[in-house]
């Protein structure tokens, strides 16, 4: 049994497919390989779009890091001003 998690991978791998409809027959016969060639046809028509939904998923996760680095330095930025702002009151009140 293969399950979803197995596929979940940032690499990419080979797959060995099986087709029940082929397991019988001979494998030179011209029945097998009018299946066969079906059956990666079919394949070829499922994955097609895989490259594009791998940019895409590769594009949303970069972006979203990048979302998350914004805010993180945002907050910095706003640490450090709070920073300042405290040094030059701690500064005044000391010459004063």
């Amino acid at each position: 049994m293969i399950v979803a998690s197995q596929f979940d991978t940032e690499v990419y791998s080979i797959a060995r497919v099986r087709y029940d409809d082929l397991k019988n027959l001979d494998a030179f016969s011209s029945d097998y390989r009018t299946k066969r060639a079906q059956h990666q046809e079919d394949l070829q028509d499922l994955l097609a779009d895989n490259g594009q939904k791998r940019l895409a998923s590769i594009k949303a996760n970069g972006q979203k890091s990048l979302e998350e680095e914004k805010e993180q330095l945002q907050t910095a930025e706003s640490n450090l001003e709070n920073g300042k702002s405290q040094l030059e009151k701690a500064s005044s009140s000391l010459l004063h």
